[in-house]
């Protein structure tokens, strides 16, 4: 019966010694996935403030895209001569926008430089 006894107490040591193991890895998988959590929080965070900031990116290009079609549709109205002293308004344009236009862009004279000395 001791002999029952002692092979009895050896297997419980041992299945206590499995169950700790166990336990400590089912603390340490637990712990691990706590921080997986946290870290796929912070990474979701960071894709929402990417997706807000490529937000602001697309509407900002998308303004300075129709402003560069504004600038370019003005500047298609004026014209350089060849020595680019008189800027003149293209031939097309209404009357009234031609008038406007001609007075805001009446012809500046454009400075030589002799060149060096």
């Amino acid at each position: 019966i001791n002999e029952i006894a002692t092979t009895i107490a050896g297997a419980l040591e041992e299945q206590t010694a499995t169950t700790h193991e166990i336990s400590r890895s089912v603390t340490e998988a637990a712990r691990g996935t706590g921080e997986v959590t946290h870290s796929i929080s912070g990474v979701v965070t960071a894709a929402k403030s990417t997706a807000e900031g490529a937000g602001h990116i697309l509407i900002a290009s998308q303004t300075l895209a129709k402003m560069g079609n504004e600038l370019m549709e003005r500047v298609s109205h004026f014209q350089v001569d060849a020595d680019g002293s008189t800027n003149r308004l293209k031939s097309g344009g209404s009357g009234e926008e031609h008038s406007s236009l001609e007075r805001s862009a009446s012809p500046r004279p454009v400075p030589h430089h002799a060149g060096p000395a």
